[in-house]
């Protein structure tokens, strides 16, 4: 969910809070969320998502989600040779 925001909110320039109430508005299985809890946990995942996408095996598909979270520079994800 993080790197859905961040790869929409540089686009767009959606603040957390508002992307988060948007979801909430959106997608019912958010109907019983809370807009403080879902932000908490949109931001606590991230520092794990390149290294669990890293650790899987070398595939095409976990290579086109590292190429595509390149784009979000808080990632730092590194050039794929």
């Amino acid at each position: 969910m993080h790197a859905t925001y961040k790869l929409n909110t540089d686009r767009n320039n959606i603040g957390l809070d508002r992307y988060c109430q948007l979801l909430l508005d959106t997608f019912s299985c958010y109907s019983k969320t809370k807009l403080e809890s879902l932000r908490s946990n949109i931001n606590k995942a991230r520092g794990n998502i390149v290294q669990s996408i890293g650790n899987l095996a070398d595939s095409p598909h976990s290579k086109n989600v590292l190429k595509t979270l390149r784009k979000i520079n808080e990632y730092g994800v590194a050039d794929l040779t």
